[in-house]
């Protein structure tokens, strides 16, 4: 409100982008970037959705750079564990022939975001599906089989810390 936004369409921009956000006030304060995974649910992806959010989009960063800011950044990103029910691998690449890293059954990792809802992927029938995976103090970028894991999503901030 403060940049002359209309906050409806500001609700309206964060159903297909990440959420920005401010918390705190004066020398506290700090901007706020969540993603969620149902910003990739199909029914988002058309034109008038697409062509409305680049508008508000533009007008936002116009308004921005009227009022310049040099304040920080907090980053949220849902972290989902990944439960390997047969024994599978990260691919570097589609073709599944570069193996990034094994996995047995039973093992889990962590991911940030997958396109998981309600209990459905949302990537339009694919075999595979790209993600960064916290194993450890590791950060992998790699191609998972979703037929070989079960989802949690949304795990709890505690337990995640622990892992990755």
């Amino acid at each position: 409100m403060e940049l002359g936004i209309n906050p409806d369409e500001y609700e309206q921009f964060h159903y297909v982008v990440p959420r920005v956000g401010v918390r705190g006030f004066g020398e506290n304060k700090q901007y706020v970037f969540k993603k969620s995974r149902h910003l990739w649910h199909e029914g988002n992806f058309n034109r008038h959705v697409c062509e409305s959010a680049f508008d508000f989009l533009f007008r936002f960063i116009t308004a921005r750079e009227r009022r310049r800011r040099a304040d920080d950044f907090v980053r949220h990103h849902p972290l989902d564990k990944i439960t390997f029910i047969q024994d599978s691998a990260v691919y570097e690449a589609r073709d599944q022939k570069a193996i990034v890293r094994n996995y047995r059954v039973g093992q889990e990792v962590f991911a940030i975001a997958l396109p998981y809802v309600d209990g459905e992927w949302q990537n339009h029938g694919e075999e595979l599906i790209l993600t960064t995976i916290y194993d450890g103090s590791d950060e992998i970028l790699g191609y998972i089989r979703k037929a070989d894991v079960i989802v949690t999503p949304n795990v709890s901030r505690g337990e995640a810390e622990r892992e990755v």
